[in-house]
This record gives structure tokens, C-alpha cells and sequence, in this order.
């Protein structure tokens, strides 16, 4: 379930000038979704819609005091939600009962309208190494990066292990609600495009946690959700080896017929160890750079962190 977007209709704005220096307005919203499963208060939570206490971007001593969505009759992916901001509030706690030295400081904090909290920090781990910058024999680094190989130009098996250290992002934010859908959407979700100058493929969200609260007569959950960084993306990488090479042949009927050959050592004896492959399945020639293949396990799903994270 995601909110696609909410956009304000300001052909059905409107504002009201009363004596006393009153003023009221009323803003309607159209907010797409893309599940039939998202209800009021989902719709009435999607980003961009003014939320309760908020002030009005025009006249800022006017105060957010009703937010109610409605369903299309058309649509079920498409909801109408009007704002109401009104400057004089009926609070429960006021010393005026006609509410005229009321002002939006008499307001008790509305936990939903804090600013997200972002916190920054580092955790240790392993990791497979590919590539270095190789010593010579007069103790200089080479200039460049080049694939870890051994004096034969092929990969170490094991791999070289190194370790590194990983900037983890932790934000805590209060929401209106969190249901499991919405965890599970952010179980080890990858950002698919540029998130904060962080490139694509190159942030993980690793951790969720969510406790419900309630604060100033307002029932919320805090959500707290680490995202681990990577330079070099969270794509899995494999070297490109096997038992077998790949033959395939177009028969007369013009589809493609696939056969596998045992590999062969030099002397004609069948292969005990991984072979090198050249990536289209044949064998690799001796004097080749050995071929990785990457890509993205299942395991992770891509996501949008702009709209996925705003939207928690």
C-alpha cells in the first residue's frame, strides 16, 4: 500500500474574514493511492497535507482544526480531503470561555508535527575484497585500482577478507499509524534512484522499529528505521565458474537446443575445482581478466526512499 501523491485543488479553496479579527479557510485535496486497502486516516496522513496544528502558509495565525477525507464515488484509488484552519480555537484549557484571548501558543504540542530526528553512526563488519591497490617490489602503490588476482591472474578462492565499516542512518519520526504492511515494505528495501546524494543501489534499510505512544491527547507511533550505506551498492557479485561450459546450437526448426560439456584440465581429466568462465558460458582463455556477474537477490526489492521513508 503507497500513497501515489496529493495535490491541492485550489478551484475549491476558500477563506472567510470575520469580525474580531477572525480568519477561516478551507483547502481541498485530491490524494491517489495505489491499493484499495488505504483508508481515511491513511489518506489523510499522505504527505504534502497540512496536518492538525499546523499554521496556514498565509496567514500563520490561523491553525489547522479539521482534517477529513471522502472516498471518490468514481474511484477507489482517489480521495478528497478537506483542511479546515480557523484562528480562534475552542480549547478545552482556555481561561476565556468565549475563546477570544485565545491564541495558537495556548495549543498543547502536537507530537505528529515534530521534525523527524536524524542520527548518524558507523557499525564494523567483514567483507570480500575485489580489488587493491597492488605493491610493487620498490614498496609503491600502484596508481590505480586493479581486480585482487594471484600470480597466475586468477581470483584468490577464498577471497581476500578485509574489515570495513558501514555509515548507518538512523530517523525517528512520529507517525499517525504503522501497520505490518508498512514493515514489511521496509524490510531490506534498496533505494532504486539518487535518495539525498546517496546513489542508487547503495542504501539498505536494515532495521524497523516501531513503539505506540500517546502524548497531549494524541495517540501516535514513534517509528525508528536504520539505513546502512554501501559504496559499492548492495548488488550481489559472483565469479563467473563451473563444472560445465554452455553449448548452443539453432536446430531446423529455428529454436535454440542447449547441451552442457564436462570441463576438461589440460591433461583430459574432468575438472575437480570451479573453472573460470568467460561469461557466456565457455570457457575462460588463460590470458582473459576472470568475469564477476552481479546483480540483485531476491531477497532485497527496490523502492523509491523519496516517497517510501515520507510516507512511514
Amino acid at each position: 500500500m503507497a500513497i501515489l501523491g496529493a495535490n491541492k485543488l485550489y478551484t475549491t479553496r476558500g477563506g472567510t474574514h470575520a469580525l474580531g479579527n477572525r480568519f477561516a479557510f478551507r483547502e481541498m485535496w485530491e490524494v491517489r493511492s495505489d491499493s484499495i486497502e488505504d483508508d481515511e486516516d491513511t489518506a489523510g496522513a499522505a504527505p504534502g497535507i497540512p496536518r492538525l496544528g499546523q499554521p496556514h502558509p498565509k496567514f500563520p495565525t490561523a491553525i489547522c482544526v479539521e482534517v477529513a477525507a471522502d472516498q471518490s464515488e468514481d474511484t477507489p484509488f482517489i480521495w478528497y480531503v478537506a483542511v479546515k484552519f480557523d484562528s480562534q480555537l475552542d480549547l478545552a484549557n482556555s481561561t476565556d470561555p468565549n475563546g477570544d484571548a485565545q491564541s495558537p501558543a495556548d495549543i498543547p504540542e502536537n507530537p505528529l508535527l515534530r521534525p523527524a530526528v536524524w542520527r548518524t553512526s558507523c557499525v564494523s563488519t567483514t567483507e570480500a575484497a575485489t580489488h587493491w591497490r597492488q605493491l610493487d617490489a620498490n614498496f609503491n602503490l600502484a596508481a590505480v585500482f586493479t581486480p585482487i588476482r594471484n600470480s597466475a591472474k586468477l581470483p584468490f578462492d577464498p577471497p581476500l577478507t578485509i574489515e570495513v565499516t558501514r555509515p548507518v542512518i538512523r530517523v525517528t519520526k512520529n507517525v499517525k499509524k504503522f501497520d505490518l504492511p508498512a514493515q514489511m515494505r521496509l524490510e531490506n528495501a534498496v533505494n532504486d534512484r539518487l535518495w539525498f546524494n546517496v546513489p542508487k543501489w547503495c542504501a539498505r534499510v536494515c532495521n524497523v522499529e516501531a513503539n505506540s505512544k500517546f502524548e497531549n491527547g494524541v495517540a501516535f507511533v514513534e517509528v525508528t528505521f536504520d539505513v546502512m550505506l554501501k559504496r559499492e551498492t548492495w548488488l550481489a557479485q559472483l565469479l563467473d565458474c563451473g563444472f560445465y561450459t554452455l553449448d548452443q546450437r539453432t536446430q531446423e526448426n529455428g529454436q535454440q537446443k542447449q547441451t552442457w560439456t564436462k570441463i576438461r584440465d589440460p591433461f583430459g581429466h574432468e575438472a575437480t575445482d570451479p573453472q573460470p568462465l568467460d561469461g557466456n558460458g565457455k570457457k575462460l582463455a588463460p590470458t582473459a581478466d576472470p568475469v564477476f556477474l552481479r546483480g540483485l537477490p531476491s531477497n532485497y526489492h527496490l523502492e523509491n526512499f523519496t516517497l517510501l521513508l515520507a510516507g512511514v
